[in-house]
């Protein structure tokens, strides 16, 4: 168990870099808060790390790439009548759920997730030792960097306020709705939006207050 938590938490360090490009897609097409969906991005990568299987035969990477879309796609879907979404958004965000999130290499190519593989790096022979040192050194700074982003983002989530924390875990960990989750802790959908929506910005500031937003 404990092995499996230790490859768990190394795969969400690795890719934390996974969120800002599809973050930064989506706000380009709405009016949301870049910051909040960094943060349901990188819950929506964890999700993907708890839900992973390396018997799936496929790359972590494509794996948690419709997670972190699925997130942010339920995270606006549940934001629409509050936020106001462009039609083609709306309709990725329920072509995400008809697909399920179960089974995220089912909804690739519907929400255009490429599976090809990353390009590899190739090193020649006449490359200076110097160069090679330097590359090795930069490539340890950066997984240290992802690591300190990682280990901050769980402690920050961590100390938020129950009724947040509880909220963000149903709404983007689980993949509940709002009203369901409403319904199971006895307050309205709004509640539990306020809730999340809060929680989020929380977690927005005290990661900018560390330098990791």
């Amino acid at each position: 168990m404990k092995q499996q938590q230790c490859k768990r938490n190394r795969r969400v360090r690795q890719h934390l870099d996974l969120v800002l490009p599809l973050a930064r897609y989506y706000v380009l097409r709405t009016n949301v808060d870049m910051d909040d969906l960094i943060q349901v991005g990188r819950l929506g990568l964890i999700r993907a790390a708890n839900l992973y299987s390396e018997s799936r035969g496929v790359p972590f990477s494509a794996y948690a790439r419709p997670h972190i879309r699925g997130a942010i796609l339920h995270y606006l879907r549940d934001s629409h009548g509050l936020v106001r979404l462009p039609r083609s958004i709306q309709d990725q965000a329920s072509r995400g759920r008809s697909n399920g999130v179960d089974k995220p290499w089912e909804s690739a190519s519907t929400m255009g997730v490429s599976w090809l593989p990353h390009r590899t790096r190739w090193v020649s022979l006449d490359e200076s030792n110097v160069q090679l040192a330097i590359d090795e050194k930069e490539s340890a700074m950066h997984s240290l960097g992802r690591w300190e982003r990682y280990e901050q983002l769980i402690s920050e989530l961590k100390r938020l306020p129950k009724d947040e924390l509880t909220s963000i875990q149903a709404v983007i960990l689980q993949g509940r709705s709002l009203r369901q989750t409403g319904r199971a802790l006895g307050v309205s959908a709004m509640t539990i939006h306020r809730r999340v929506k809060r929680g989020l910005e929380r977690l927005s500031c005290r990661c900018s207050d560390l330098g990791m937003a």
